[in-house]
């Protein structure tokens, strides 16, 4: 069985691969920007590079091949990364994956995202999992175009079991399934994840940004 520092799907375009120490730098570029932290989870930028190699080692200690946790995205053509795609799973729900992705902003509407994410979502459902989530601030109408763009089902704008705050309860959720299971499924889980969880306090650092747009 082929190791997790050796996952690589191969595109159209791109290799796909574990980040690794040599791509800190690119890795701490994209996520210093605060035009690109907004969106994501912790929407806090990144201040210095050490965050970067600590991310890189954090993936790569709990990465399998069927969960490959964040992997950078290579173009062939230049060898040089433009952002990165992950398979993660989560919070508390090892089950579930869910799907993701980041570009630097030198390379945002060329369809690396797409690409990439098209892969890794294929990965995913070969590799046994039955649903793959992608999770959004309500306001992220890119991220939700590349949804659309790959076929997964919209499950709207809901309270979310897993990340939501007191503050901040709402994800816009999207889903793939793998063949055979029923959409409803994911509305199921849901519905589980909510009836056993309180929703916290937000940490300080965490809540969407303005939508500026």
């Amino acid at each position: 069985m082929a190791r997790a520092d050796e996952f690589e799907l191969t595109t159209a375009r791109t290799t796909i691969r574990p980040w690794r120490t040599r791509d800190a730098d690119v890795l701490f570029d994209i996520h210093r920007r605060p035009d690109v932290a907004k969106w994501l989870g912790d929407p806090t930028p990144w201040s210095e590079v050490d965050r970067a190699h600590e991310f890189i080692a954090k993936c790569a200690a709990v990465a399998t091949p069927a969960v490959p946790m964040s992997c950078v995205i290579v173009p062939r053509e230049t060898g040089v990364p433009v952002g990165g795609v992950s398979l993660l799973p989560l919070p508390d729900d090892p089950d579930e994956v869910q799907l993701g992705w980041v570009l630097h902003p030198d390379h945002v509407g060329r369809g690396w995202a797409t690409e990439a994410a098209v892969a890794m979502l294929a990965h995913a459902l070969a590799s046994g999992h039955q649903r793959v989530w992608a999770c959004m601030w309500p306001n992220n109408a890119a991220a939700a175009a590349v949804c659309r763009r790959l076929g997964m089902t919209e499950l709207g704008v809901q309270v979310d079991p897993w990340y939501g705050t007191t503050r901040d309860p709402d994800t816009l959720f999207f889903c793939g399934f793998a063949d055979g299971v029923d959409a409803g499924s994911a509305d199921d889980v849901l519905g589980q994840r909510r009836a056993v969880r309180t929703l916290p306090d937000p940490d300080p650092a965490a809540g969407p940004a303005p939508d500026t747009t």
